[in-house]
């Protein structure tokens, strides 16, 4: 069906669009779903049309229908009387309401399966649009807990940094004691040889 097509496409220029823009995922998962629940009620819309239009065509077979009945009977009464030309007459209108009628199936027949196929069209755009927005929560509370996560390291990567850096200074602090220890020890061994 050709409203399938535009439906399915606008659905992967959506989903192109989510590859390419990621820069907000969740704002663009809420409008893909927008766009979907747009798509959802055109096609309710087209399938309400088009059951309308089913319905208009089977009263208008039925009417028909009733008037190539009338004229049958009609035809059948003017024949029992013996007037064959009146007969004629309405035997030519039976078969004319009988013609349409008999196209009008047709039609009706192309259109039941139409109704058909939107209707099942209908029912999976609704189960998908239902999956979309029961995952999309899924979708952005794991989407904030890897942002929350990135921020976590970089939080880390920060306090390593800002540890390493302590620790060199310690470090520096600790060999500058050793330093002065090193300078020390050799005056504290002449100050305690020199008292005995």
């Amino acid at each position: 069906m050709n409203f399938f097509d535009r439906v399915s496409r606008a659905i992967q220029v959506k989903l192109n669009d989510l590859t390419i823009e990621a820069d907000d995922p969740e704002k663009l998962l809420e409008q893909l779903l927008i766009d979907m629940q747009e798509n959802l009620v055109i096609l309710r819309q087209e399938v309400a049309r088009a059951t309308a239009e089913r319905m208009r065509s089977k009263r208008e077979y039925n009417s028909n229908l009733q008037e190539a009945n009338k004229w049958n009977q009609r035809a059948q009464l003017a024949s029992s009387k013996g007037d064959e030309t009146l007969a004629q007459e309405a035997l030519a209108r039976q078969k004319s309401y009988q013609d349409s009628a008999d196209l009008i199936e047709q039609q009706l027949q192309y259109a039941t399966a139409i109704v058909e196929k939107l209707r099942q069209g209908l029912s999976f755009v609704e189960e998908k649009v239902s999956e979309a927005k029961s995952k999309k929560n899924l979708f952005i509370a794991r989407s904030r807990f890897l942002k929350s996560f990135e921020k976590m390291a970089e939080n880390i990567s920060i306090l390593d940094r800002v540890f390493a850096q302590q620790f060199l200074e310690q470090l520096e602090e600790i060999l500058s004691i050793e330093d002065q220890l090193e300078t020390a020890l050799p005056e504290l061994k002449n100050n305690s040889e020199a008292e005995k």
